[in-house]
């Protein structure tokens, strides 16, 4: 059986860097075309593409080849076909991400570094992780071929602590609820999922008086273990899928019932920050999304049970899309309902590798400082526009070569 593949030429940083460049210009990933180069038998100076190594990985399994792609640093290093593609909050198109260990690259190369890596393939079958994958294929690192640094990571402005601890004596409202879906945890994550669920969680309970605990916090996380039970109490934090969902929707219901039995007003603060597709809603888990109609139910019941405050986040690609959803529930003239997005309905959005998301990092930095909901859901879409312009100059400037060094 027989591999595409392609020999790397005298120009291959040349044709490499051209690649590149089309990518981060069209902003969607790239692959060489197999059928431009023809195929041959394996050898030493191949040069695959990530995609190439899925294709080919019935015979590539424990073979050393050469690797070329953008290198992702952290817990699980990774390489990736596109450090554009793996910035934007929606799953990557398949077969285009890969682990890396061994020898792990110069931190220079950590944020999107172009690089040629000589190692070893090795793979095991598991649950789907985007779309058609069957497999994660891992590539034990031996040497690099260094072609470009990556970009210096572009991070949100650190929350203000703000606040009291949980720990300091004072009377939180028990009829203050929040649902944080931050993500399947999976090859694909970024800690920044996770660190958005710990800064929003930890604002409400902190500076809003929401309690804490089981009964009114529910963080949907990976497979329910917090990465840091010091951060959140691991009681708070659940599995993150369908089910567990609409679970907590139920819950949260009957308890906001009972607070109206007792003549209280409920709030309830829902944030959604994962990847997000433009036709299926918002990823829970490998094979498990949330539509804007599922979401629209499950919102329907907790303005039934009489919910007088409800607050809907999106840090998600086409987050418009799901909060467009939305806007057929009816509110029964007795709820206060508030819904912002990161992205439009057509567009994606874009989260750095770790730090907390801009967009929700400057909202909550503006309330801690006593700004109006509202007054600072406008000031931090400003700050992200201004993100993301420095993020797509940094990019053209680095792998274009139009402007200065990023």
């Amino acid at each position: 059986m027989k591999s595409y593949l392609f020999h790397a030429p005298a120009n291959a940083i040349v044709l490499v860097l051209a690649m590149i460049c089309s990518v981060y210009a069209t902003d969607h990933s790239s692959s060489l075309d197999p059928s431009a180069t023809g195929q041959s038998d394996r050898d030493d100076s191949a040069l695959y593409t990530i995609p190439m190594v899925y294709g080919g990985i019935d015979t590539l399994g424990g073979e050393t080849i050469r690797v070329w792609g953008q290198y992702v640093a952290g817990d699980d290093s990774k390489l990736v076909t596109s450090y554009a593609q793996y910035t934007r909050d929606e799953p990557m198109p398949p077969n285009s991400l890969m682990l890396l260990t061994g020898n792990l690259p110069l931190d220079a190369y950590s944020y999107g570094g172009i690089m040629i890596v000589t190692g070893v393939i090795s793979t095991e079958p598991q649950e789907p992780i985007y779309g058609d994958d069957t497999l994660l294929i891992t590539i034990d690192a031996i040497s690099y071929e260094y072609i470009v640094t990556g970009t210096l990571p572009i991070l949100a402005e650190p929350v203000d602590p703000g606040g009291v601890d949980d720990g300091d004596c004072r009377t939180c409202d028990e009829c203050k609820f929040a649902i944080i879906v931050a993500g399947d945890g999976r090859s694909g994550h970024k800690p920044t999922y996770w660190e958005n669920a710990l800064n929003l969680r930890n604002h409400k309970v902190d500076a809003e008086d929401y309690c804490p605990g089981e009964e009114n916090i529910y963080v949907l996380y990976a497979n329910g273990i917090a990465p840091d039970t010091g951060a959140i109490p691991g009681e708070e934090v659940r599995l993150c899928s369908e089910y567990n969902l609409q679970w907590a929707h139920e819950r949260i219901a009957r308890a906001i019932a009972e607070c109206r039995r007792q003549g209280k007003r409920s709030t309830v603060q829902k944030m959604f920050t994962n990847h997000g597709s433009d036709d299926a809603g918002v990823f829970m888990r490998p094979g498990q999304w949330v539509s804007p109609a599922e979401l629209t139910a499950q919102q329907q019941m907790l303005i039934d049970s009489c919910c007088r405050t409800l607050y809907d986040e999106f840090i998600t690609c086409y987050g418009g899309d799901m909060s467009d959803g939305l806007q057929n529930l009816d509110n029964l003239n007795k709820t206060q309902i508030h819904v912002n997005t990161a992205a439009g309905a057509t567009s994606p959005g874009y989260s750095p590798h770790r730090g907390g998301h801009v967009f929700l990092n400057a909202k909550i930095n503006c309330r801690q400082n006593g700004g109006r909901y509202e007054d600072c859901v406008r000031q931090a879409k400003q700050e992200y526009i201004d993100y993301l312009v420095n993020l797509f100059d940094s990019w053209d400037r680095r792998y274009c070569g139009t402007g200065g060094t990023a």
